[in-house]
């Protein structure tokens, strides 16, 4: 989070959204949807989002949320992204809150989107600047060429340059 803050900082911020955190991981998990048809899974990031006061970034995505927070302080700018479609299989865990509709978050993919969302929670309100996007828009999977497309298509449309980049990602194999 930055030098003025300490590990116990950043655990007690961590403890003080984990029950929020916890909700929406079960929410996400109980309605899965599968890759490029993640419309109501879109839609609740971006309420979400808005909710933390988080800027969303309209760049022609039909699924899937790229999100911009803009830091307090001048510095480089990261770009965090992770996945939120699931698998067309039957979860049959039991868990009360299992998925319903006959496909299922066997990659964990719902737990990255509720990581995701509590990064950004935690990032707006120390306003550190950050990138952030769900689904394929900087998938791995994806050409370098694309990748660059999507970060000039930032910088020419945000004015921002990305400095560094992570990614969330599992492999359901």
């Amino acid at each position: 989070i930055g030098k003025e803050y300490s590990i116990m900082d950043t655990m007690s911020l961590t403890a003080k959204y984990e029950d929020e955190m916890i909700a929406i991981r079960r929410h996400i998990h109980r309605h899965p949807e599968l890759s490029n048809k993640e419309y109501k899974t879109t839609e609740f990031i971006r309420e979400k989002l808005t909710e933390y006061g988080v800027e969303i970034a309209e760049i022609g995505m039909k699924t899937g949320v790229v999100a911009v927070i803009r830091g307090g302080k001048p510095g480089k700018t990261v770009a965090i992204r992770e996945d939120i479609d699931a698998l067309p299989m039957k979860e049959e865990t039991g868990l009360p809150f299992c998925s319903i509709n006959g496909k299922m978050h066997a990659c964990g993919h719902d737990f990255h989107t509720s990581a995701l969302l509590g990064a950004a929670k935690l990032l707006k309100a120390h306003e550190l600047f950050c990138i952030l996007s769900t689904k394929n828009a900087l998938s791995s999977e994806s050409a370098f060429v694309l990748k660059s497309v999507f970060f000039y298509k930032l910088h020419k449309l945000l004015h921002i340059r990305i400095t560094a980049y992570c990614s969330v990602l599992c492999n359901a194999q």
